[in-house]
């Protein structure tokens, strides 16, 4: 379910698939319910990691004066939006005027659209 969560297939789906495989939902042996609930924790746990990474960019940032972050947290501790900039990076915006974005939730959600209007 996780492979096929990641690579943008729907939930329903997925199920749809496991009935077919199993040979009717009786023999399945959960629900879509438990699918979502399933989503559910493995995201609760993906939050460690976001943790992780805000302890790393806080550290870097009381190694390194130019170095920026920013983020925001939204409901159950999730990272709606992560940005950091290091020296190197803000030197290059001055000389190129120009940034690269790199969406991690490409057909999942808006959230790289949302952070560049923040940005603006």
């Amino acid at each position: 379910m996780r492979n096929m969560r990641q690579v943008g297939i729907k939930t329903t789906h997925i199920l749809g698939l496991f009935v077919n495989e199993a040979g009717g939902y009786g023999k399945v042996g959960f629900r879509k319910r438990d699918m979502y609930n399933e989503q559910e924790r493995l995201q609760l746990t993906s939050s460690i990691n976001a943790n992780v990474a805000c302890e790393f960019l806080e550290s870097m940032c009381a190694k390194y004066e130019t170095m920026f972050w920013k983020h925001r947290v939204y409901n159950k501790g999730r990272i709606s939006y992560l940005f950091w900039c290091d020296g190197a990076a803000q030197w290059d915006f001055l000389i190129f005027c120009d940034v690269v974005a790199f969406d991690a939730t490409y057909k999942s959600n808006n959230i790289c659209a949302c952070l560049l209007c923040y940005l603006k």
